[in-house]
């Protein structure tokens, strides 16, 4: 396919493949990143510190719609 043959090419191995888990450590050089994840049936998120494993940190008292309200405080700004 060409998705096979544009993988074989030396620095596009990882085509159309989500980071890997050390590409994601290396960007938080500066500091932890976190990830949240929201669903209509859970939120929680993924700290990627700059060394170590990652941690995931349920949220069962945030709500989507209280996300959607923080996101459109943010654009405000």
């Amino acid at each position: 396919s060409a998705v096979a043959e544009i993988r074989g090419l030396q620095t596009f191995s990882r085509f159309l493949l989500p980071s890997s888990y050390e590409d994601l450590q290396a960007a938080v050089r500066q500091g932890p990143v976190i990830i949240l994840i929201a669903s209509q049936y859970l939120c929680s998120a993924i700290i990627i510190p700059t060394s170590g494993d990652p941690h995931h940190v349920p949220s069962p008292a945030v709500s989507l719609t209280g996300l959607h309200n923080l996101e459109n405080c943010f654009t405000m700004i």
